[in-house]
C-alpha cells in the first residue's frame, strides 16, 4: 500500500494557550494584591515608648522639620512688625511705627542729630516737588 503522503495535523491547539496567556497576569495581580492585603493586616505594629521623649539638650541645635514653611512664617512675621505700630517701652515712650510711616518723616524732619539747613542741601526732594517742577517745563516745550 502506498502511504498517503499530505500535510502534517496541527500538534499545538490555541486555546489552552490562550487561556494560559490571559490567566497568568490575572494569577499574577490577584495574588500580590492578596499578599498586600495580608501584609498590612499582620506587619507589626510599633510598641509606644516606655519613657516620654526628652527635650533637647541646651546648646545643641534644633532641627527643622519644614525650613520653607519655617521661613515663610518668619517672613510673615517680619512683615507684620514692619507694617504695624506698637509700644516697645511703654515707661520710656517708645514706639515702633510703620516703615512706610517712619520714612515719611525721616524725609520731613531729617537725621536726627543734623541742622536743619544740612537737612535741607542733602535731603532730596519729595516725588510730589519733582513733578511740580517737571511739569511746567513740559508745558513749556512745543
Amino acid at each position: 500500500m502506498a502511504e498517503r503522503r499530505g500535510h502534517e495535523p496541527d500538534l499545538a491547539r490555541v486555546r489552552p494557550i490562550a487561556r494560559t496567556l490571559l490567566l497568568t497576569p490575572v494569577l499574577v495581580l490577584a495574588s500580590g494584591w492578596l499578599l498586600w492585603h495580608a501584609y498590612q493586616l499582620w506587619r507589626p505594629q510599633p510598641s509606644p515608648p516606655l519613657f516620654p521623649p526628652e527635650p533637647p539638650a541646651a546648646g545643641r541645635p534644633h532641627l527643622q522639620t519644614d525650613p520653607r514653611a519655617d521661613m515663610r512664617a518668619y517672613h510673615e512675621r517680619v512683615q507684620r512688625h514692619l507694617h504695624s505700630a506698637g509700644w516697645v517701652d511703654r515707661e520710656a515712650g517708645v514706639v515702633h511705627i510703620p516703615i512706610g510711616r517712619a520714612m515719611d518723616l525721616l524725609v520731613e524732619r531729617g537725621l536726627p542729630g543734623q541742622d536743619a539747613e544740612q537737612t535741607s542741601e542733602k535731603a532730596p526732594e519729595n516725588d510730589r516737588e519733582k513733578n511740580e517742577k517737571r511739569e511746567p517745563a513740559a508745558e513749556e516745550t512745543p
